[in-house]
């Protein structure tokens, strides 16, 4: 919607360049001249019209003006284009790095699991120690609560892109790695 509003900007600013020159209004005018007899006595009934021109130089200034502030709505319409992009890819970055964290995460949730099986059935059998068991069910409950961590950030990535692209359809972004 920004991006909308620039280039609507840009549409009044080119339009406002029409307006450089700007003649006044034409006057038209009546007046009894006392101080200007005719020969019969009576005072002159003077009309008049009148309209104030500016110098050529002025209006071409003006013009110029307001070329100029149409190039800076312009230019400031490309950097506000440049800077949707720019934070576009740093979401879609940003999505892409928390989704490679969620498959290496996956990865050592499926591990501790294993690992804390294997412990609680060695302390069952009496081959190893309670500290081992502890240990074992604490780290699968950190990758646990890691992941679900993770979760959310990819979440809040997605709802910061949403507001970015301001769209009524919701996208999903491919689990593409990151290239160095």
């Amino acid at each position: 919607l920004g991006l909308k509003a620039s280039a609507q900007r840009i549409d009044q600013s080119q339009q406002l360049i029409g307006t450089a020159i700007d003649l006044n209004k034409t006057e038209v005018y009546f007046s009894r001249d006392q101080n200007n007899l005719a020969p019969n006595n009576v005072p002159l009934n003077v009309w008049g019209v009148s309209q104030i021109f500016q110098l050529p130089a002025v209006y071409r200034a003006q013009r110029d003006v307001l070329q100029s502030k149409s190039k800076l709505t312009e230019d400031q319409y490309q950097l506000d284009t440049r800077k949707v992009i720019k934070e576009v890819h740093k979401v879609y970055y940003e999505i892409v790095y928390w989704q490679q964290m969620l498959k290496n995460f996956d990865y050592m949730d499926s591990l501790y699991t294993t690992f804390e099986y294997v412990a609680n059935r060695r302390f069952e059998q009496g081959e190893s120690n309670y500290l081992e068991k502890l240990t074992a069910e604490t780290k699968k409950k950190e990758i646990s609560i890691r992941k679900n961590q993770i979760q959310e950030s990819i979440q809040r990535s997605y709802v910061v892109l949403d507001q970015w692209l301001q769209s009524d359809s919701s996208y999903l972004v491919s689990d593409d790695s990151l290239v160095r």
